[in-house]
C-alpha cells in the first residue's frame, strides 16, 4: 500500500523564539529549538506531501502568565533581593502589568490555526507556511530582530568575509 503521502506537522513556538531575555533563557531555547526542527521538517518532508509549520504567536490571554493558576510557578526561595535594580526584576515586573492584558485573542488565534492547518477559511487557496506568526506584537518583535540582524551583518561585514579562503569568489 503507497503512503497517504499529506499531513501536516503543527509545532508551538512563540514570540520567544525570536529572543530571548533576562529570566526566560530556558524558555526561549526551548521554542528556538521547536523552530530548528521544524524548518527541518519542513525540507525534509515537502517531497513527500506533509507540511510542516511552527506556530509562533504573541501574548494571546491564556492564563499562561497567571500566578498561582500552575501556569507562571514562582521559585520556593526567590532572590529577591540579589535581583532587586536588575532586568531580571524588570521582566517579571512587566509581566505582572501584562498579564491578562495581552492583545492577542485567544478564539481568533484558534480559528486562524485551525484554518491554516485545514487550508480553509483565511488560509482558502494558500499552502501552510512554514512559519505561522500571529500577534502585532509577534510581527513587530519579528521585524525588529530581522533589522537589528541586518545593522549588524552589515556593520560587520568585513569581518564576517575576512575568514573564507582566497580563492572563494566575491
Amino acid at each position: 500500500m503507497r503512503p497517504r503521502r499529506e499531513g501536516v506537522i503543527a509545532n508551538f513556538g512563540s514570540l520567544g523564539s525570536w529572543r530571548g531575555g533576562p529570566s526566560w533563557g530556558y524558555y526561549a531555547a526551548t521554542k528556538w529549538a521547536m523552530t530548528g526542527l521544524t524548518e527541518s521538517l519542513y525540507e525534509e518532508v515537502q517531497s513527500l506531501g506533509i507540511s510542516a509549520v511552527i506556530i509562533e504567536p504573541g501574548y494571546f490571554r491564556t492564563g499562561f502568565l497567571n500566578q498561582g493558576g500552575g501556569n507562571r510557578l514562582a521559585a520556593a526561595n526567590p532572590l529577591t533581593e540579589e535581583y532587586k535594580g536588575t532586568a531580571v526584576q524588570q521582566v517579571k515586573d512587566a509581566l505582572n502589568v501584562v498579564d491578562n492584558n495581552q492583545p492577542g485573542d485567544v478564539e481568533k488565534g484558534a480559528r486562524v490555526i485551525v484554518d491554516v492547518l485545514t487550508k480553509t477559511g483565511v488560509s482558502n487557496g494558500r499552502d501552510i507556511p512554514m512559519r505561522l506568526v500571529l500577534g502585532r506584537d509577534a510581527m513587530e518583535v519579528i521585524q525588529d530582530k530581522i533589522a537589528r540582524t541586518q545593522a549588524t551583518i552589515k556593520e560587520w561585514e568585513d569581518v564576517i568575509v575576512s575568514t573564507d579562503h582566497d580563492d572563494v569568489k566575491k
